[in-house]
């Protein structure tokens, strides 16, 4: 079962099972990714050794929202041992033509606000 995880909009996780062309879309923070994985996956009878490729949309959005996502993805990708994609937010995933990862390496849209230490 390939999934796609989107997390580029700040307060939502979305899910994508593909091989049941399911789509879901939960209200919620980002620690909640994983608890929001496995409810889906089970809602569907599945477990995470179903799952055989990994997509993330990896584009503009939270910095920490994706990096989380990548982080979820890399570690499932390598205890599962599956492929990574990284897909560009705004495109509709194709998974021939997207670039088949060992590791994702979330894009920020742009370079890290890095203020200065207080006091």
């Amino acid at each position: 079962m390939k999934l796609i995880i989107d997390v580029t909009v700040w307060d939502k996780i979305q899910l994508y099972l593909v091989e049941l062309n399911k789509d879901y879309t939960y209200s919620g923070t980002i620690d909640q990714l994983f608890d929001k994985l496995i409810k889906v996956l089970k809602k569907n009878k599945l477990t995470v050794e179903d799952l055989t490729a990994i997509g993330v949309y990896t584009g503009a959005g939270s910095f920490t929202n994706i990096r989380i996502a990548a982080v979820v993805a890399n570690t499932l990708g390598y205890l599962l041992k599956i492929p990574l994609y990284q897909f560009d937010i705004g495109l509709r995933p194709n998974w021939q033509t997207a670039n088949k990862l060992k590791i994702i390496q979330p894009n920020y849209g742009r370079a890290p606000n890095i203020s200065k230490p207080r006091g």
